[in-house]
């Protein structure tokens, strides 16, 4: 299979593939004809699973460790090699921001499950491009191929994930999930899983789709059940309490008032010792990086007066690199500019911090 090279250097970027910096331009051109070779070899044992298994089969547990290693971001992994892929032990994390470099575990992860953005679709002519089960399309492209991310989410969807490693089925609230792949992820792990998001424009345009329609869909080509609420947080219909809150950049879209309201919320629902897992956009186009205090998509929150609201303790967080705390300098971060991952399009870094509810 011939796979054009200008589409593979769009998609990864154009220094960085699979978290490799390329210092010239023969040494990227390696790294991207390697990408195609594996990208067709996977693509071609894709393409044998499915004329020969029955429509669940990419997503079969069943299938041979070499299958699963030579293909691994194109099939799902075991509940073993999912603790494997995890932290040896649970740990205080005091990189705050997400940087550009992402650790092994974190980058393993994106390649079994195709975050973030999804599995590219193969060029005209190949087999897959005759398919006509939509499941099974939507099983080979990922759970995030299906909603627009931030290149930041490569960071940001591992390190959540591993924020829950060490707890078994568990009871868990995504805010803002959408069509998100990490709640389809977390099914898959054998959580119960709420996703609560009232499908609200943030900036990015209206869906041009049926939100509720698509998500049943999802859900079906997953062989997952996770429950969405179409609301926001007070106004959802939850009850008893949950081991875990997952919200992933959306309180730095909503008002200060229903920032307020979503983690009064979050108290009643969150189960003693539960935990409240947040990343937030940090732009460098608002305050307090200049006087500018709102843009299309929300404001800097300070995660400083989110602690207060929620009156919880921190197990995983860094002052000196969450917005609102006095240890945190503008000075500081504008000189490690370098350290840190951004969103291509936009001058936005992403904070990462874990609560414990008492």
């Amino acid at each position: 299979m011939d796979y054009r090279y200008d589409t593979i250097l769009l998609r990864y970027g154009r220094w960085a593939l699979d978290g490799t910096r390329c210092e010239d331009v023969t040494t990227y051109l390696v790294l991207v004809k390697e990408t195609c070779e594996g990208i067709a070899q996977d693509i071609a044992r894709a393409t044998a699973l499915i004329e020969s298994a029955s429509s669940s089969a990419l997503w079969s547990p069943r299938l041979q460790k070499d299958d699963r290693a030579a293909g691994s971001h194109l099939f799902s992994i075991t509940s073993q090699n999912r603790r494997d892929l995890s932290l040896p032990q649970r740990r205080r994390e005091y990189i705050m921001l997400a940087r550009r470099k992402l650790p092994d575990q974190y980058a393993t992860w994106n390649r079994a499950w195709g975050a973030p953005y999804g599995r590219r679709w193969p060029s005209a002519g190949t087999p897959l491009q005759k398919l006509d089960n939509f499941s099974a399309v939507q099983r080979i492209r990922g759970p995030f191929a299906f909603q627009d991310n931030s290149s930041t989410r490569a960071y940001e969807f591992p390190w959540a994930y591993h924020q829950l490693t060490d707890l078994g089925p568990s009871r868990i609230v995504e805010i803002g999930g959408a069509l998100s792949g990490l709640q389809f992820v977390l099914a898959k792990d054998g959580h119960e899983v709420h996703n609560v998001d009232p499908f609200f424009d943030y900036g990015s345009g209206n869906y041009d789709v049926d939100p509720v329609a698509e998500h049943a869909s999802l859900n079906r080509a997953f062989g997952t059940n996770v429950i969405l609420h179409k609301s926001t947080l007070p106004e959802a219909d939850l009850d008893d309490q949950f081991s875990a809150v997952i919200c992933v950049s959306t309180l730095e879209h909503l008002p200060p008032e229903s920032i307020e309201a979503t983690l009064s919320t979050v108290k009643k629902l969150m189960a003693p010792g539960g935990r409240v897992i947040l990343t937030l956009d940090l732009f460098l186009n608002l305050a307090p990086f200049c006087d500018r205090t709102t843009n299309v998509w929300g404001s800097n929150s300070s995660v400083a007066w989110i602690e207060d609201l929620l009156g919880y303790e921190m197990i995983a967080g860094e002052r000196a690199e969450l917005y609102g705390y006095e240890e945190f300098s503008t000075e500081d971060i504008l000189s490690r500019l370098d350290e840190f991952a951004f969103n291509v399009g936009y001058p936005q870094m992403a904070q990462l911090v874990t609560f414990r509810a008492s």
